[in-house]
């Protein structure tokens, strides 16, 4: 079930459009994939993280507690406590990365689910201070790849909503997932996604590091990230550019199947194994002035 090349470009939100081959995307560049958690770049980047070529793939939320409890979303994933989360998940990164070329970085930053109130400022300073030692490094040009956000937003009232009745909305998600309604797998934004996004993109947009955006499965099944796509550029005064790439789908789901406690709680494995695996990845670039891809 490989991914074919599609049959032409798209135009969406006013950005120029062009289909390109995974070895065409960032060749020639220092790439450095930013993944929000232990499986997004697998989920996500398969035209990047598939190549040959050595690659940074640094995952941001890959913190714990100092102290192991119990939390909606490891309970929801069949684990005892957040130690056994983490240490389940990342081996099961190690494993999905296992024969690749590429460097994997982990920040000891917590997920949204381990934190007792709103994100602290320190916690973007270490994102952008790891992310700048990176760039120093590094002596071709350099590309950060971060989550575009894709996916339905709440509401105020929907926001109130999971607040109070999270645990018993997840229970009600699960049992629709459960009946084959990939639409509401993955369905609302990533709050980590939109965090490590915004940090990221106004800390670089307009410096030396190129930014690519990357559209996020299973986000993308709810709501295509087109418009916040166009929204980000929007608000940094950048233009737009976004690339189809075709992707090799048996080597994406290959990948994915390594990250078992995952895999149907968030993507909807059957789905996927019978022909709805996205065959096709977008990727965006805010692009500083008229300067172009090509």
């Amino acid at each position: 079930m490989s991914g074919g090349a599609p049959s032409g470009p798209s135009s969406t939100l006013g950005t120029v459009s062009h289909w390109w081959s995974a070895e065409q995307l960032g060749a020639g560049a220092a790439l450095l994939v930013v993944s929000p958690h232990l499986d997004d770049a697998a989920l996500s980047c398969e035209a990047l993280i598939g190549r040959a070529e050595p690659l940074d793939v640094v995952t941001v939320l890959a913190g714990r507690p100092d102290e192991p409890g119990r939390y909606s979303w490891d309970e929801f994933c069949g684990f005892t406590d957040s130690d056994a989360a983490m240490d389940a998940r990342i081996r099961e990164d190690d494993a999905a990365f296992e024969g690749t070329p590429h460097r994997l970085h982990r920040l000891p930053l917590r997920d949204k689910q381990y934190l007792a109130g709103p994100r602290q400022r320190h916690d973007a300073v270490a994102l952008t201070t790891w992310v700048d030692e990176w760039l120093a490094a590094q002596d071709r040009p350099p590309v950060v790849v971060v989550p575009v956000g894709a996916g339905l937003r709440l509401g105020r009232l929907g926001r109130i909503v999971r607040r109070f009745a999270g645990d018993r909305l997840m229970q009600h998600l699960r049992r629709w997932r459960q009946r084959g309604n990939p639409r509401l797998t993955g369905a609302t934004v990533s709050e980590d996604h939109v965090w490590v996004r915004d940090t990221l993109v106004d800390h670089l947009v307009g410096g030396p590091a190129t930014v690519l955006l990357y559209e996020e499965v299973p986000y993308l099944l709810a709501r295509r990230g087109d418009g916040a796509a166009g929204e980000v550029a929007t608000r940094t005064r950048a233009e737009l550019e976004h690339r189809d790439v075709a992707i090799d789908t048996d080597a994406k789901l290959r990948r994915l199947g390594c990250y078992v406690s995952q895999r149907h709680q968030l993507i909807g494995g059957a789905d996927f194994e019978s022909g709805g695996m996205p065959a096709v990845e977008r990727y965006w670039r805010l692009a500083p002035g008229s300067r172009s891809l090509s």
